[in-house]
């Protein structure tokens, strides 16, 4: 995750049933690459190019696929959701 500057944890099972979703890690810490395009601490990524996030590990993997460039589906508050492109790129 250093190489977007993202700190994340996995969804509680109270959460995940609040929320009615077992797709989504939240965003921990923020700075980088992230904090410059706008991710905030609290928001939710559901989804890394367009593939559902259901685990951090599932986040690393997806980014160890990804060579130059990053979608996130990212999840903000209750309803707002935004795209995020990030460059993986120094």
């Amino acid at each position: 995750m250093d190489r977007l500057g993202l700190g994340l944890r996995e969804l509680s099972g109270a959460e995940r049933r609040l929320l009615g979703t077992e797709s989504a890690v939240v965003v921990d810490a923020v700075g980088g690459k992230a904090a410059s395009a706008g991710i905030r601490p609290g928001d939710m990524i559901l989804s890394i190019n367009n593939t559902p996030v259901t685990s951090l590990e599932k986040v690393r993997s997806e980014l160890e696929k990804s060579s130059r460039h990053v979608a996130l589906l990212v999840q903000r508050g209750a309803n707002t959701r935004i795209f995020f492109s990030l460059s993986l790129k120094e």
